[in-house]
């Protein structure tokens, strides 16, 4: 090849410096963002520790009577509500249901 037709830098390498280009205009913002997630994370568990509780009073063997039926109590409303919401879910009439056009 001679001198004048023999191809330039931009033009053998020019998808290459687009590809890093693009790269490199993606990768500012999620740098940017990803360092604010982080700090978000890090307070996070500080948070969540000091609020897990299991019950406002300790379990002791003068409450242990009354903290058990309460939570007997509440398994017993949600089975009940699920149970009502499996019948209910069971008595839809899917008859007319149609899936044509999608």
């Amino acid at each position: 090849m001679d001198e004048s037709h023999r191809p330039t830098l931009w033009t053998r390498y020019k998808f290459t410096f687009l590809s890093l280009l693009i790269i490199l205009l993606a990768a500012i913002p999620l740098i940017l963002f990803s360092n604010k997630k982080t700090s978000l994370l890090k307070s996070a568990p500080a948070k969540i520790a000091r609020s897990i509780t299991p019950t406002l009073a300790p379990l002791t063997t003068s409450n242990v009577d009354q903290i058990l039926s309460q939570n007997d109590q509440q398994l017993q409303q949600t089975l009940s509500q699920v149970d009502a919401d499996l019948q209910a879910a069971a008595q839809v009439n899917a008859s007319q249901d149609s899936t044509a056009g999608l």
